[in-house]
């Protein structure tokens, strides 16, 4: 009996969900979360490329999804493949990693003691491509559940493509510098100078409409202790173009710059910043660009 109860309750906590997803401003963000896939290029050689490849996943309030180690009986946890006509193309190098503020309790939806992920969460998977298949044969499905203390999505399964992932219409080029040094602290200037490729536009105002944000400086999950201060110089343009249906976007070259004080005990662990951004054409935005920069190496200099 209390089985069956158990089901009646994830039915109804399904069909709930399916009439709210109906509300265009839930699809366009897969439903209460935001998800922005994104790469980091370990090793770039003629044969082959080592990258780990990132799902950040951003939860809205009073929601969660579900870590790839959630038990069976629960919600289905999120997942990452990567798919191929040709396996021999890609090797996985490890276990997929989660970065984020993991709780395990007891669901009451599901009833079984459930780890969940709030606010934010980044799926890491690190693996080899040989890369001149690479634009046209892999594909990373990744998959979640997510649900709140009343109700669940339906499963959600993304396609992401790796081409526009590794061939991106900006190419940027990091700067750091020492501002002022203490004997615990570092006062330093990061900037990225970008190139864009004609026909792009970077976004310089949040467009949900369009699927676009304006640039904007993500800090580690777990930075509360090692970043103090953020002072914000935000985006400059060499060139704008400016109409009537579509709001401010940068041409040609972007200038974005952030002054971080960060603990020098944080910088000998390593300490990656993320600069996330928008590309946009005639045809469209790409989902959302994320520039990752190592702080580490400032303690060298």
């Amino acid at each position: 009996m209390m089985r069956d109860i158990q089901y009646i309750r994830r039915f109804l906590a399904l069909v709930t969900l399916v009439f709210v997803l109906m509300d265009s401003s839930y699809t366009q963000a897969y439903g209460p979360v935001r998800v922005e896939p994104f790469v980091r290029i370990v090793e770039d050689t003629p044969d082959e490329i080592k990258l780990w490849f990132n799902v950040k996943v951003v939860v809205n309030e009073g929601w969660s999804v579900y870590s790839s180690y959630t038990e069976k009986g629960g919600p289905l946890p999120a997942s990452l493949k990567f798919i191929s006509d040709n396996p021999d193309i890609f090797v996985l190098e490890g276990d997929l990693k989660e970065e984020g503020h993991a709780k395990t309790d007891m669901d009451p939806v599901f009833e079984v003691s459930v780890t969940k992920f709030q606010d934010e969460v980044i799926f890491r998977q690190k693996l080899a491509i040989k890369k001149r298949v690479i634009a046209d044969q892999l594909v990373a499905k990744f998959s979640y559940m997510a649900c709140n203390d009343q109700t669940c999505t339906p499963p959600v399964d993304i396609d992401i493509p790796m081409r526009p992932l590794l061939v991106s219409p900006v190419e940027f080029t990091p700067e750091i510098s020492v501002i002022q040094e203490t004997g615990d602290e570092i006062f330093l200037s990061l900037a990225l100078d970008g190139v864009v490729s004609d026909g792009w536009r970077v976004c310089e105002k949040d467009m949900k409409e369009l699927g676009a944000f304006a640039p904007a400086l993500d800090l580690p999950i777990n930075s509360g202790m090692c970043i103090s201060e953020v002072e914000e110089n935000g985006l400059a343009a060499a060139n704008k173009r400016v109409g009537a249906a579509r709001p401010d976007f940068s041409t040609s070259k972007v200038h974005f710059e952030r002054k971080l004080r960060v603990s020098k005990s944080c910088l000998e662990e390593g300490l990656l910043v993320r600069v996330r951004w928008t590309a946009c054409n005639d045809g469209g935005c790409l989902p959302a660009n994320i520039e990752e920069v190592d702080l580490t190496g400032v303690l060298n200099r």
